[in-house]
C-alpha cells in the first residue's frame, strides 16, 4: 500500500497547489497504515489551505465526509485489495446512498462528491478508481450502486499530471511543465506587437457588426413599425345591388364615417350586377367589400307593410379575402368591415324607428312587423379564400425561413472547403457542379416544408381548408425548391467574392426583407419596402396561398419573377465562379476567402506579379512536372502533393515571355470532376 499512499498524497498536493515534492514529509506511525497515515495528512492539509476545497466547510459535510473515508479504509479498501470477488454490498449501498443524495441538493451540481470540484473522498479513492471500475466486476452493475460508478468514473484521475489541469480545470493559472514551455503570457513583450497588429482588424469586426445589427434591425422593423399609418392604402369597397332606400342610405353612411390614415379608403364600385360577381371580383383583386344586398328595399317594406317574414342577415352581406394576407385582413380589413356594417345597421335602424313614430296614428299600423323594425339590418360575412386556421400567418414564413437558415450554413461550409476544386477543375465542370448540388439541395430540403405543411393541417383540416391532394403536395413542393433555389443562387454568389466576417452581411440583409414581405403587407410598408414585391419570400408564398386557399391568383407574376431571378441568378453564379477561379490562380484569394494584402492571408500559390525573373527559371522544371503530371493524368491520377502545399506547386496558371498571366481549361494539371484525385 505504501506506493498508493505516496500516490494519494502526490494527487492530494497537486489539488492543493503546492508543489510536489513536499509529499514525501507525511508523520509516519508505527501503529496506522501508510494510507490511514497519508488520509491523515490529506486532512490536515485540507484544513490548512481552505482554498483547495480538499476539506467541506461545513460540519455536517465533514461528517458525511469522514464517515465515508471510515468506510473506505476499514470495509471496501480492504476488500478491494485482499477479496475482490466479495464486495462489500451494503457498504457500496450506503455510500451510494450519500452520493444520491449529496447530488440532490441544488448547491451540489457536479460529478463528484463535493459538487464541482474534488475533495477528500476523490483523492484517497484516485488511485484505485481503475481497479474498482474494471477490475473483477468489484463495483456490481445494479441500480443500487449506479451513482458510486458514474462517480468513480469522474474520480479516475490516476493520469492527474494531464488530467487535473485539463479535465478538472482547477489551476490553469499555474505554469505546466512540458506543455506551458514554448507558451507565452499576456503579460509577455513578445506578445505585445502581435496584439496591436490585430487591434486594426478587432476594430474593424466590431464596426462591421454594428452595421449588421443595425441594418437587420432597421429592415425588420422599418417594415413592421406603424403599419396602421398606410392603412389607407388598402381599398375597401361598397357595392349596393339594392337600388332602393336602404342600398343608398347604407353607402351614404358608410362614404360619410370619418377617414383616417389608421383605417382602410371606402370607394363605391359600380357595374357589378350580382353577388357572385362580387365575390369573383374581391377574388380575385379586392381585399373586401360591403355589399348592400339586390330587393332589401322591397323586402323591408313588405315586412313593415304586411307584417311577412323578413330575415336581417340577409341585407347586407361582408365579403373578404384572408388568402390574400391573413395579417392584414385580421389587422384592418375585417375590422373595417365589420366596423361600417355595424354602424350603418345602427344609424338605419335608428331613423327608421323616428320615422314609424312620426306616422300618422290613424294609420293602419297593425300588420307590422316589429322585429324587421326594430332591427331592420344586419349582415353576414363571406370569406372568397379561406385562411383563417391558426398557423397561416407565420405558416410559409417560418417554413421558408428555416430552410434559408439551413442552407446558409451549407454554403459558408461549401464556400470553406471547395478550395482544392478552385484549383484542379476546369471552369465548364466547376460551374455546372454548384448547379447541380444547389438544385439538389433546394429540392430535398424544400420537401420537408411540404411534409410539414401536410402534417399539421392534414387533408382535411377544417372547415377554412381546401382540399390537400397528391398534387397540393407536389406544387407546395416545388414552389418551395424555387425559392430556396434562387435565394441560394443568390447568396452562393456574394459568398464568391466576400472575406470571412462579411459572410453574415449579405444573409441579414437576404433573410431580413424576406420574412417582412411575408410577415407584413407590402401595401402596410414604407415605399422602399416595394421592392418586396420582387423578393423570393414574397411570390412564393403567394403561390402557396394561392394553392392553399385559392386567394390571390396572380400566378403569372409570381411564376414570372421566380423564373426571372433564377435565370439571372444562374449567370451571375457562373461569372462569380469565374472570377472566383481566376482571384485563386493568381494567388490574389486563399483557401478561407482572405485577399492578398489582408493580415491574415495565405496562399501557396504564387502572386502573379511577383519576380517575373524567378518564374522564368523554373520553367524547365515546370514542362518536367508536366510531363510526370501528364502520365499520371492518364492513369486517372494526379500528383499526390496537396494543392496548398508549396512544395512542386503546379496549378493552371502559366506566365509568358510577356509576364502576363494565361488561364487556359487545356493545361494538363486541369481535370474533369470524373477524373483525377482532387485530394491529391
Amino acid at each position: 500500500m505504501e506506493p498508493f499512499a505516496s500516490k494519494t498524497v502526490q494527487i492530494a498536493y497537486m489539488l492543493a497547489g503546492i508543489s510536489p515534492e513536499s509529499a514525501t514529509s507525511v508523520t509516519r506511525s508505527a501503529s496506522k497504515s501508510a494510507m490511514e497515515c497519508a488520509t491523515e495528512h490529506i486532512w490536515q492539509l485540507g484544513l490548512e489551505h481552505p482554498e483547495s476545497g480538499l476539506v467541506p466547510t461545513s460540519d455536517y459535510d465533514q461528517i458525511v465526509t469522514l464517515q465515508f473515508i471510515n468506510i473506505w479504509s476499514t470495509n471496501i479498501l480492504p476488500a478491494l485489495v485482499y477479496s475482490p470477488h466479495s464486495p462489500p454490498f451494503a457498504d457500496l449501498a450506503m455510500v451510494n446512498k450519500w452520493i444520491v443524495s449529496r447530488r440532490s441538493s441544488l448547491s451540489r451540481r457536479g460529478p463528484f462528491w463535493n459538487g464541482r470540484s474534488p475533495c477528500i473522498a476523490e483523492v484517497v479513492v484516485a488511485p484505485f478508481a481503475d481497479a474498482l471500475l474494471h477490475g473483477n466486476s468489484f463495483i456490481p452493475d445494479t441500480q443500487e450502486c449506479s451513482a458510486v460508478s458514474s462517480w468513480l468514473a469522474a474520480t479516475d484521475i490516476t493520469n492527474y499530471k494531464h488530467l487535473i489541469p485539463t479535465m478538472l480545470g482547477l489551476f490553469t493559472w499555474a505554469h505546466l511543465p512540458g506543455e506551458d514551455d514554448h507558451r507565452v503570457g499576456f503579460r509577455d513583450a513578445g506578445l505585445r506587437p502581435e496584439v496591436k497588429r490585430r487591434i486594426g482588424s478587432y476594430i474593424e469586426l466590431i464596426i462591421i457588426s454594428t452595421l449588421m445589427i443595425w441594418s437587420g434591425l432597421s429592415l425588420f422593423f422599418g417594415g413592421v413599425y406603424r403599419r396602421s399609418v398606410h392603412a389607407d392604402n388598402l381599398d375597401l369597397y361598397v357595392i349596393d345591388l339594392d337600388g332602393g332606400s336602404v342600398g343608398a342610405n347604407v353607402t351614404q353612411t358608410v362614404m360619410n364615417m370619418e377617414r383616417s390614415p389608421s383605417l382602410p379608403d371606402w370607394l363605391v364600385m359600380d357595374g357589378v350586377a350580382t353577388l357572385e360577381d362580387a365575390k369573383a371580383w374581391v377574388h380575385d383583386k379586392g381585399w373586401g367589400a360591403l355589399v348592400i344586398n339586390a330587393n332589401t328595399t322591397d323586402h323591408l317594406q313588405e315586412a313593415l307593410a304586411k307584417g311577412s317574414a323578413y330575415d336581417p342577415s340577409k341585407a347586407i352581406t361582408l365579403i373578404e379575402s384572408s388568402g390574400k394576407h391573413i395579417v392584414a385582413e385580421m389587422l384592418f380589413v375585417k375590422t373595417a368591415l365589420s366596423t361600417a356594417a355595424s354602424q350603418a345597421c345602427l344609424q338605419y335602424a335608428v331613423n327608421q324607428v323616428d320615422m314609424y313614430q312620426a306616422l300618422d296614428s290613424a294609420e293602419d299600423q297593425t300588420q307590422t312587423n316589429f322585429a324587421a323594425l326594430l332591427n331592420p339590418l344586419s349582415y353576414t360575412t363571406i370569406d372568397v379564400s379561406p385562411e383563417g386556421f391558426v398557423l397561416a400567418p407565420v405558416m410559409m414564413t417560418f417554413g421558408y425561413l428555416t430552410c434559408l437558415l439551413c442552407t446558409i450554413g451549407v454554403l459558408i461550409l461549401w464556400r470553406l472547403t471547395t478550395y482544392a476544386f478552385f484549383v484542379k477543375v476546369r471552369y465548364r465542370d466547376l460551374v455546372l457542379m454548384w448547379y447541380f448540388l444547389l438544385f439538389c439541395h433546394s429540392l430535398i430540403i424544400s420537401m420537408y416544408v411540404s411534409f410539414a405543411i401536410l402534417a399539421f393541417r392534414g387533408p382535411d383540416y377544417n372547415s377554412l381548408a381546401l382540399t390537400y391532394t397528391a398534387a397540393t403536395f407536389f406544387k407546395i413542393w416545388f414552389i418551395s425548391a424555387a425559392v430556396v433555389f434562387a435565394l441560394a443562387l443568390w447568396l452562393f454568389t456574394w459568398f464568391q467574392f466576400l472575406t470571412p466576417q462579411l459572410l453574415a452581411l449579405p444573409s441579414i440583409c437576404t433573410v431580413i426583407p424576406n420574412t417582412v414581405s411575408t410577415l407584413a403587407a407590402v401595401e402596410l410598408a414604407p415605399k422602399f419596402y416595394y421592392i418586396m414585391y420582387a423578393v423570393p419570400f414574397f411570390n412564393g408564398s403567394r403561390l402557396v396561398h394561392h394553392v392553399v386557399t385559392g386567394g390571390y391568383p396572380t400566378l403569372r407574376q409570381n411564376i414570372g419573377v421566380l423564373v426571372a431571378e433564377i435565370a439571372f441568378m444562374i449567370i451571375c453564379l457562373g461569372i462569380a465562379i469565374w472570377i472566383r477561379q481566376i482571384l485563386v490562380l493568381r494567388g490574389i484569394s486563399d483557401a478561407h476567402g482572405w485577399y492578398r494584402g489582408s493580415l491574415y492571408f495565405h496562399s501557396a500559390i504564387p502572386y502573379y506579379k511577383s519576380d517575373p525573373a524567378s518564374t522564368e527559371k523554373r520553367h524547365g522544371a515546370d514542362q518536367e512536372q508536366v510531363i510526370s503530371t501528364s502520365d499520371a493524368a492518364h492513369r486517372g491520377q494526379l500528383p499526390s502533393d496537396s494543392t496548398l502545399s508549396a512544395k512542386n506547386h503546379n496549378n493552371r496558371t502559366l506566365r509568358n515571355r510577356a509576364g502576363s498571366i494565361e488561364i487556359s481549361d487545356e493545361h494538363i494539371d486541369s481535370v474533369s470532376l470524373t477524373t483525377g484525385n482532387l485530394a491529391g
